[in-house]
């Protein structure tokens, strides 16, 4: 909650975040992270927006004279490596998108979204948009086609409030919620609890990550959880 921290090789070093008067800033929570291929570091700071730090940990703001409404509320990033390296952000107001080759933002309309605070941001190699809502569900956007189709567990209000997506080796979208740990289900066009070989997760599911050996790891406030 008070800015980041980062491991420098040896040992973990803290780098706060300063208002303008260079004094720093009582909190600061980072809502979401995402690594570029040029090494860039962009975080999501809550009250503070969306940021760039560069290897040398300079950091870059952008607001309004990069294309950001005004007070908008910043909620999560994501980082197109299949294309470039272009930028998505989640926002209060919808979902902003900024070209690798360009330095200014533009707003997508999500007429389809029936809120436009957008919680979480995930896109596939196939080109396909996952939108994660507070509280209906996630939102598919196949972005070559247009279309748009939603997942949700009917009746149930904690299983539609997502934090978390992430695919597997298998393919299958993984969602982190506020009941637990769901799949996307094509077939029935719906989330369906996970219960395989009797593992499941019920509580809620903040984030969810894979190491370099292929391993599922949980956040939950519950502590974490390795599959």
């Amino acid at each position: 909650n008070r800015g980041l921290t980062y491991w420098d090789g040896n040992k973990f070093l803290k780098m706060p975040f300063t208002g303008e008067d260079e004094a720093e800033l009582p909190f600061c929570r980072i809502l979401d992270i995402k690594r570029d291929s040029k090494q860039n570091t962009w975080v999501v700071a809550e009250r503070l927006g969306l940021a760039r730090i560069n290897k040398h940990r300079q950091i870059k703001w952008y607001g309004s004279s990069h294309g950001m409404p005004d007070n908008i509320k910043v909620t999560s990033i994501w980082i197109d490596h299949t294309n470039n390296d272009n930028v998505w952000v989640g926002t209060g107001q919808g979902i902003s998108f900024m070209a690798a080759n360009k330095n200014r933002f533009v707003s997508i309309p999500v007429s389809k979204f029936p809120t436009p605070s957008v919680r979480k941001i995930y896109i596939t190699e196939k080109r396909i948009l996952y939108l994660g809502s507070t509280f209906n569900g996630v939102y598919e956007y196949k972005i070559n086609k247009n279309q748009w189709k939603n997942y949700r567990v009917p009746g149930a209000k904690g299983a539609n409030n997502v934090f978390a997506m992430k695919q597997d080796l298998r393919g299958r979208l993984l969602i982190g919620t506020m009941a637990g740990l769901f799949i996307l289900d094509s077939t029935q066009e719906m989330l369906k609890k996970v219960n395989e070989n009797n593992f499941e997760i019920h509580d809620p599911v903040y984030f969810i990550v894979q190491d370099h050996q292929h391993r599922l790891w949980f956040g939950t406030n519950n502590g974490v959880v390795r599959w």
